[in-house]
Order: structure tokens, then C-alpha cells, then sequence
């Protein structure tokens, strides 16, 4: 009984009061969404439905006033505006050619540009063929142990992004060819789907993203004879009945996560678009409040997203940035404090971004994104480029550059004037979230280190639900390269066992302990059970150079303790010590691309694909590097990788055996590249004070036996 008790006060110190209130009231909650649910099931499907625009639509508008209304409605972007087809042109000569290539290709019947394997059938099963049931969309099977296919794939064409870039090319060049194909897509979707059947219709969060998807299809490609009336009154009668589902089917628990963001923001969106209908009023209200709400829920103060994944932050970013910047067209801007939280989710956003564009792959990455209006949705400068207009920061147009998708969510705003860059968008420590990261700047050939601590502290009601047990990590890119690397995402629905081989501890950059996960991941899909706290014990950086120290767990035993010492220039050296008590087995993890060269006892001696030198070596004695190359059709396990949703790549994952050893227990891993792999290798000395000094690379790193790290440079 007095264990019980003390479980429950625990459990309320951390929901806090908020937390306790939201749980007490979560009952109620419930029934009123299923109430909400029934009455949307019962006006929109099946024999009792009715017209989706009676009610909705002023009878006594005529069609070209209802047009009219419809293009001075608020939006991202002004179709209609003199010069801004030469402007963009001009500006993005590239980026035109390839939104026209893309554009082509799906004419052509080739959607492989939208996701692997994309076909033009709204129900394909991918991978490997099939479709799904044309059936209420729980009946689906999509959550089964085995299910018949990946229903993240079947989402993306859901998400309609082929239309958008075909009402592209229709607003960029006049040809009708787009306009019809974007008209017939609308249709076939419509036709294929019927309301309320088919995966489709499985979560308002897609429904959302496709209304939005279709709202800007409206406003690039209405003005063409292919959007004649009927066409248009049957899109308005869609539009109304995705925005009363999205209503109805909110995310809105007491957990809530990435869903609630994305469906908050189709919401305002479709509210702000259409000020024909009715319900549009009370849309863009309860889309923009409680997106604030939430906005202020899901990211910590220092602006990190709580699902603990650079991708689904990045993800969120794009409809908060969105949402800020159609507010502002209303003149109702967000609240200044909702501002600087996006302003700062901004931020990281920069620091983890390469001359490409591309963020490492941190917990789940699919490549969601909530707007595709540029060529290449890994690449993120778009987003960066659209804060750098909204917010008025040269520095982050310094690191962006003109992009594509900005100009069309920006509303072909010109970027500020290029600004200095500071030194917080080169080196920072978020502690709550558990991120380092250090970085030597900006150019094609700069370098990046981040080191995931893990967080210290999890945010409350925010579902951790594409996070992976990957404390202590560190990743490493050199330009465009990845050196030290996460897996990424294969499929999340699969039943071969790769959505848990890709999220095991083993498959990232971490110390093994006894063969065991830092949390479960077989229990549940998405999110893992158990992850547990880390606790800083250090961080100083400069551009290009990092110490950092940090533990996990932050208590219990055993734990691991990892010092990292970065250098740019081909240097990174971990220091990991095992404590606690009782003899245990210790394994030290990493993952590099793939490449060629063989290990030796405690050194390796490869050359990525790249032709780059990699030399990791284990200074631990008797330790033993086995290299892990999984062959095409292998099983899942370590090595694999995922460098984008639905395509999986054999690596390089190096196991660093070091025995069963009583604790406390330390070894010195030494990782260099470039030139520095091809000089002479580390040399370690112990001194009398319990210190390791080693040198390697014109360096002197030294580790202090209290905790610390030095880094100098040798003359």
C-alpha cells in the first residue's frame, strides 16, 4: 500500500496540477468527441448524408462573386499578382525546371519522386502490391502485428503533394495540361475515397494536410477554365467536409503530440482560405488559440520539440512557421511568446543544418512535411528562409539562401539583407532536450558534431512517441557527408522486424550494456517505454571545437558516464566508464556509411565511398572491433540505415567488444578522418593522478580522472 501511494504522489509532482485537472476531466473529453464523431459520421456518410455545402454556402452567391471572395481571401500567396511568375523564374531557374520536371513526370503516370514506389493508385499497398480495403478506416488492418503493407507510403500521395506541384507548373507556364491534371486528380481522389472509407480518412492529421494540399491547388490553378463551376462547387463541398472531420477527430487528448499541431494548423488554414463557408470563422479562431496552446505544450524554452526527433521537429516547424505567417496576413499575429518559440525551434533548426540543407536523422525521420512546395523535402532551407522573412533575421538568411518553397509560402517575399551569423547558431547546449552541438560554420565543406545526451527532463502530456533509446550518441558530418550517423526510419508499419531493429540501441552511436536496449521497443509501434532521464556534467564549446561530459541514466546502476572531445580537422575521441556495481558486458556502438577496409583487434582502417579515410581505434586493452556489412537481402539488425523513408542501405556498423569487466570500467575510442587517419595513430599515457592524456592529429586531449576534458594544440 505505501509503495502505491508513493507511486501516485510521484506520478502528480510530475503532471503537475494542470495535469491532474486534464486527467480527471479526460472522461468527459471523450464522450464529447465521440458525440462529436457520431453527429459528423451521421451528416456526412453514408444514407443520412447530406449536401456538404447546405448550411455552409450563401445560396445567393453568384459563381463569379463567389470566385471573387474566394482569391481576396487571406492566403499564403497571391497568384494573381503582377510580375511574381518572372520573378521566380529569375530568381530559382533550377528550382523552376525541376518543380516542372517533377510535374512532367506525373503526367507521364511516374510518381517515384513522391515516395519509393508511389504509383498512381490512392490504395496501394507499399511496398509489395495489394490494396487497402476500401472499409471504415479502423477495419483497415493497419495496426496489425503484420500488416499488409507501410500506410505512412499510402499517406504521402494521400497528402495530394503531385497536385500541388502540378498546380505549380500550371501557375508557372499557362499550360492547361497541368490545370486538367490537377482538376482530374481532385476528382479521382474524391470519386475512389468516399467520406468516411478507405485509410484516407484514418486520422485527421491527413485529412488536414490534403485539405491544405488542396487549398493551395484552388488558389494557383483556380483561375483556369478546368476549375469551371461544378468543379469548384464540388471542391468547397469537399473542403467543408474535411475541415468538420478535422474538427470532429482533433488529436486533443491529454497526450498529445506532432498530430494535434498539424491538424490545429489545416484548421486555421481552412478558416482563414475560405471565408465563403459559414463554419470558417469558428475554424480559424479555434485553430489559431489553441494552436498557441499548443505550441507552447509541445516545445520546451528553449524551443526544442518534445517528441525527441530532429525530423518531427522540423516537421511541426512547418506549420507553426505557416500559421505565424497567415496570421500576419490577417493582422492578427501570433502572441509575441509563441513567436519566440517558433523563432528558436528556428534556430536549432539552423544548427543542425548542412550546405544541403539536410538535418541528421535523430529518432524517427520520414520526410514528412507538412508543405512539399520546393523540389526536395530533405531539404530544409525553405523553412529557414520563410523565418528568415517572418522574423526579419539576416543571420538565418545568411544560412539559407534564397529558397523555392519560401517564395511560394512567403508569398515571393525578397529575403532580408544577409546579417553575421552569431555564435549561438554555431555552439549550443540545450539542456532540457539533451543536445550539444558545435559546428566550425556554414560553407559547403564545414563540419558538424552533436553529441545527444538525451533529455533531462521530459516535458509533461507531450508523447514521446518517435523518440528511440539512443543516449549518449554522437553524430558527425563533414559537409555533405555523414561520418558517425543515426539509422533513420525504414517503414513504421512492417512486420519483419525493422521498425524494431532500427531503433535499438545497438543501431546508433552508444555503449551496450549486458546486450540490452536502453528502453523497450518491441512493446509498442510508435514510442518506447521506459526512457529515462540523462543529467549533464559538462558542456564547453567553441565553433569547431567541443568538451562535453554527460550520464545515463542520471541515477540508478549501472550507468554510463561519456566524455566528448571534437576537433575539427578529422578529430573525435569518446571517453565512456561504465559505473556502477557487479561485472557486466560492454560493448561501444557506432555507425558510419558504407565502406571498405577490415579491423584488426582494436583498430580499424577504412575509406567511405567518398574516398574518405576513417581510423577508429579502441585504446581499451584487448579490445576487439568486429565490422558488421549487412549484405543486400540481409536481415535487420546493425548497420542497415534508412537515408529516406521506405529505402533502407547497408552501412557500416563497428562493434566494439571490450569484454565482461567489474565496474567502474573506462575506454578511450578514437575516431579520425581525412588526413588525420592516414598520420600516426593515438598514443595514450596513463598518469600517476588517474588522467589519460592521449595525442592524435596535432592534438593533446586530455581526460581528467574527477571529470573534464582539454583540448590543445600541439606545436
Amino acid at each position: 500500500m505505501a509503495r502505491s501511494v508513493s507511486t501516485v504522489v510521484r506520478r502528480a509532482r510530475e503532471v503537475g496540477p494542470s495535469g491532474i485537472v486534464n486527467r480527471l476531466l479526460a472522461p468527459l473529453w471523450a464522450a464529447r468527441q465521440s458525440r462529436a464523431e457520431a453527429s459528423w459520421r451521421e451528416r456526412f456518410t453514408g444514407a443520412t448524408a447530406r449536401d456538404p455545402l447546405a448550411g455552409e454556402l450563401d445560396t445567393g452567391l453568384a459563381a463569379s462573386a463567389l470566385r471573387e471572395k474566394l482569391a481576396r481571401a487571406p492566403f499564403f500567396f497571391d497568384a494573381r499578382r503582377e510580375g511574381l511568375r518572372e520573378s521566380f523564374r529569375e530568381r530559382f531557374p533550377e528550382a523552376a525546371a525541376h518543380l516542372l520536371a517533377q510535374a512532367e513526370s506525373t503526367l507521364a503516370g511516374d510518381l517515384s519522386w513522391v515516395a519509393p514506389g508511389t504509383i498512381a493508385d490512392w490504395h496501394a499497398v507499399l511496398p509489395g502490391g495489394g490494396r487497402w480495403p476500401l472499409v471504415e478506416p479502423e477495419s483497415t488492418g493497419y495496426g496489425a502485428e503484420r500488416p499488409p503493407g507501410d500506410v505512412r507510403l499510402t499517406w504521402e500521395l494521400g497528402r495530394c503533394p503531385h497536385l500541388v506541384r502540378l498546380a505549380q507548373a500550371a501557375w508557372l507556364t499557362g499550360d492547361e495540361r497541368f490545370s486538367r491534371a490537377v482538376v482530374g486528380g481532385i476528382h479521382s481522389w474524391l470519386d475512389e475515397n468516399p467520406v468516411g472509407y478507405g485509410i484516407g480518412w484514418l486520422h485527421a492529421q491527413e485529412v488536414a494536410l490534403r485539405a491544405v494540399a488542396w487549398l493551395w491547388c484552388l488558389r494557383l490553378a483556380g483561375d483556369s477554365p478546368a476549375f469551371d463551376d461544378a468543379t469548384l462547387r464540388r471542391l468547397l463541398g469537399a473542403l467543408a467536409v474535411h475541415g468538420h472531420h478535422v474538427e470532429a477527430y482533433l488529436s486533443d487528448r491529454v497526450l498529445t503530440h506532432n498530430h494535434l499541431i498539424s491538424e490545429l494548423g489545416g484548421l486555421a488554414a481552412l478558416g482563414t482560405a475560405l471565408p465563403v463557408l459559414r463554419s470558417a470563422h469558428r475554424w480559424q479562431t479555434l485553430g489559431m488559440r489553441r494552436l498557441e496552446r499548443e505550441i507552447r505544450k509541445q516545445t520546451d524554452d528553449e524551443g526544442v520539440q518534445g517528441e525527441l526527433s530532429t525530423h518531427y521537429h522540423a516537421f511541426v516547424l512547418d506549420t507553426c512557421m505557416a500559421s505565424a505567417i497567415l496570421a500576419d496576413r490577417t493582422g492578427s499575429p501570433l502572441a509575441a511568446d509563441v513567436l519566440r518559440r517558433i523563432e528558436t525551434m528556428s534556430e536549432l533548426l539552423a544548427l543542425l543544418s548542412g550546405p544541403d540543407g539536410e538535418i541528421p536523422a535523430i529518432g524517427d525521420s520520414d520526410a514528412g512535411r507538412a508543405f512539399r512546395l520546393g523540389p526536395n523535402p530533405l531539404d530544409h532551407r525553405d523553412a529557414l528562409a520563410a523565418a528568415a522573412i517572418l522574423l526579419a533575421r539576416g543571420d538565418l538568411a545568411s544560412i539559407a539562401g534564397d529558397s523555392a518553397g519560401a517564395f511560394f509560402l512567403a508569398g515571393g517575399a525578397e529575403l532580408p539583407a544577409p546579417s553575421v551569423v552569431p555564435d549561438r547558431l554555431f555552439v549550443r547546449c540545450y539542456r532540457t532536450a539533451g543536445l550539444g552541438i558545435s559546428r566550425t560554420g556554414y560553407a559547403p565543406d564545414s563540419e558538424l558534431v552533436v553529441f545527444r545526451a538525451s533529455a533531462t527532463r521530459f516535458l509533461r502530456d507531450v508523447h514521446t512517441s518517435h523518440a528511440h533509446p539512443d543516449a549518449l550518441s554522437v553524430l558527425w558530418r563533414s559537409g555533405c557527408e555523414d561520418i558517425l550517423l543515426d539509422p533513420g526510419s525504414y517503414l513504421y508499419s512492417e512486420g519483419e522486424g525493422w521498425r524494431r531493429a532500427l531503433r535499438r540501441t545497438n543501431a546508433h552511436g552508444c555503449v551496450v550494456i549486458d546486450g540490452a536496449d536502453q528502453a523497450d521497443v518491441t512493446t509498442q509501434r510508435f514510442g518506447v517505454l521506459g526512457l529515462r532521464p540523462a543529467r549533464w556534467l559538462g558542456f564547453d564549446a567553441s565553433p569547431g571545437e567541443m568538451r562535453a561530459e554527460a550520464m545515463h541514466p542520471a541515477t540508478g546502476s549501472p550507468a554510463v558516464k561519456r566524455r566528448v572531445a571534437w576537433a575539427a580537422g578529422g578529430l573525435l575521441v569518446l571517453h565512456d566508464e561504465v559505473v556502477g556495481a557487479g561485472p557486466h558486458e560492454i560493448d561501444v556502438w557506432l555507425q558510419l556509411p558504407a565502406s571498405r577496409g577490415e579491423a584488426a583487434g582494436g583498430v580499424a582502417e577504412l575509406e567511405l565511398e567518398s574516398g574518405r579515410p576513417v581510423r577508429v581505434q579502441c585504446l581499451a586493452q584487448d579490445a576487439k572491433i568486429e565490422l558488421v556489412r549487412p549484405d543486400p537481402g540481409g536481415a535487420p539488425g546493425p548497420g542497415w540505415r534508412s537515408p529516406r523513408y521506405g529505402v533502407r542501405r547497408s552501412g557500416t556498423a563497428l562493434r566494439i567488444a571490450l569484454g565482461r569487466h567489474s565496474l567502474p570500467y573506462a575506454s578511450v575510442t578514437v575516431i579520425e578522418i581525412g588526413t588525420a587517419a592516414r598520420g600516426p595513430g593515438a598514443r595514450v599515457r596513463h598518469e600517476a593522478d588517474g588522467s589519460i592524456v592521449l595525442r592524435a592529429a596535432g592534438r593533446e586531449i586530455s581526460f581528467s580522472k574527477g571529470g573534464g576534458v582539454r583540448i590543445e594544440a600541439l606545436s
